[in-house]
């Protein structure tokens, strides 16, 4: 038994520089004001993860020596007038029918973010993350890797700044209601001017002349006897009474030759 134990340290001792060997550590990757955006090609990743499904959560140390995984630092230092949100993409050749999966580590060993799928890329989405050095670890979970390409922007968001909304106008005084506008009056057309008609004024007695009233029943009547006569009147009364008389003569005549 002591014998497998001696034999079994010494192979381990024997595989340990291939194992170390098999870890890369590639070149870094510098996040700054001038470069926000970096996209860095690497090599294959050689080999497979010898111990995939076994380790769910490799930690940097395994990372940087075990076979089938590249370690690949990152340096983040960037001025913040706001905060930032970070993408660090992972893309490979997937007609190799390789799968390649990602953690995020900051410099303490504290896993941050990760991407262990089945998709391409690989995608790890963060926010805020503070200025340091950080390690991306990808891991070669199977199939036969021909490189990766790392894809990681960095993007400011601008603080939101709360603006008031406008003040509400107070009520507005309404104008005030003018009348419409009269129009001028319009001049009746001129009538016809009527002469007045010529009353005679009546006297005393009335309106004939010489005309005097009697009492008649407690009231007085215009009587009929006229003070004077016109000169017309007075032919045709003359006249009158002249062919009275011829007629008188005339009727007498006759009835002494009828008696004769």
């Amino acid at each position: 038994m002591r014998r497998f134990v001696v034999a079994l340290g010494a192979v381990l001792l024997a595989l340990a520089p291939a194992l170390v060997a098999s870890a890369t550590s590639v070149a870094p990757i510098t996040i700054d004001d001038h470069h926000l955006h970096v996209v860095t090609k690497y090599g294959p990743v050689a080999g497979e993860d010898p111990i995939a499904g076994q380790v769910a959560d490799p930690t940097p140390q395994q990372c940087q020596n075990l076979p089938g995984q590249d370690w690949i630092p990152i340096k983040l230092n960037i001025s913040r007038s706001a905060t930032t949100k970070e993408r660090i993409a992972t893309q490979w050749d997937a007609t190799a029918q390789n799968d390649i999966d990602v953690y995020f580590f900051s410099s303490d060993g504290t896993e941050v973010g990760r991407s262990a799928g089945s998709g391409d890329p690989e995608v790890i989405n963060l926010a805020g993350l503070p200025n340091g050095t950080y390690g991306l670890c990808v891991v070669n979970f199977n199939g036969v890797n021909t490189g990766v390409t790392i894809d990681f922007s960095a993007t400011r968001l601008s603080l939101y700044h709360y603006s008031p909304p406008p003040a509400t106008p107070g009520p507005s005084t309404p104008p005030p209601i003018t009348a419409p506008p009269t129009a001028p009056p319009t001049a009746a057309p001129p009538s016809a001017t009527v002469p007045p008609e010529v009353v005679a004024t009546p006297g005393p007695n009335g309106p004939v002349q010489g005309q005097s009233l009697d009492a008649l029943s407690g009231s007085q009547q215009a009587s009929a006897h006229k003070q004077g006569h016109s000169a017309l009147a007075i032919a045709l009364g003359i006249a009158t009474v002249l062919i009275a008389l011829s007629g008188a003569g005339i009727v007498i005549v006759r009835i002494r030759r009828d008696t004769a």
